[in-house]
């Protein structure tokens, strides 16, 4: 009888772990107006990267979906091609069409400023505070930028790799075996803010 009661109770708390390892996150997605963008679009980029995340029964397998809510909506932003030029185009872009409850994605043409220092970024989640990502219209691989930026939403900074296998590498990230930490997974479910008190760390790109 014992057993049977013991085995009943482990049984619980593996299934509520489980449960309590799942987590969903919603996006406000919007458009410049120059940039012609599609719902079905955002979707399947969504449900790629969710199953990247999730990669069920691999190694840093992570159980986040991210789905968008509402329809795509459009801004203008001081450049009416849709292009990032400086931190002046950046803040405006993060403003427009703000929703604190989710997270915000504003499409955008290119992005040619985001930290300093740098040019030509495919996403930029930068400064933290305006909660809201900016990403690149085409791009090869939205899938991978869409989750690393709102990685960075949750608190998660780049972290030091020798390849771009890892979704917070600070490298351009390739598309075979993403990988994730189990730390990292605990932010990215807990979502927007979620990891608030990590280290502020800015690795460097390693030249091969």
């Amino acid at each position: 009888m014992r057993t049977v009661i013991a085995l009943t109770c482990l049984a619980l708390l593996v299934g509520f772990n489980k449960a309590m390892a799942q987590a969903t996150h919603s996006l406000s997605v919007s458009r410049h107006v120059s940039v012609s963008f599609s719902e079905s679009q955002v979707d399947d980029i969504l449900a790629a990267a969710s199953k990247m995340l999730q990669k069920a029964g691999s190694p840093g397998a992570c159980d986040v979906t991210l789905k968008r809510i509402g329809p795509i909506q459009t801004f203008t932003s001081p450049n009416p091609k849709g292009i990032i030029r400086n931190t002046t185009d950046r803040d405006a872009v993060h403003r427009v069409n703000f929703d604190s409850s989710v997270i915000n994605v504003k499409i955008v043409n290119e992005i040619k400023s985001c930290l300093p220092g740098n040019t030509d970024f495919l996403g930029c989640g930068w400064p933290k505070k305006f909660r809201s990502i900016i990403v690149v219209a085409h791009q090869h691989f939205p899938e991978l930028v869409w989750p690393h930026e709102f990685g960075h939403q949750t608190g998660l900074f780049h972290r030091p790799v020798d390849k771009a296998t890892a979704l917070m590498s600070p490298c351009p990230l390739e598309a075979d075996n993403v990988q994730v930490t189990q730390d990292e997974c605990t932010c990215l479910q807990k979502g927007l803010g979620g990891c608030p008190h990590l280290k502020e760390v800015h690795p460097g790109c390693p030249q091969h």
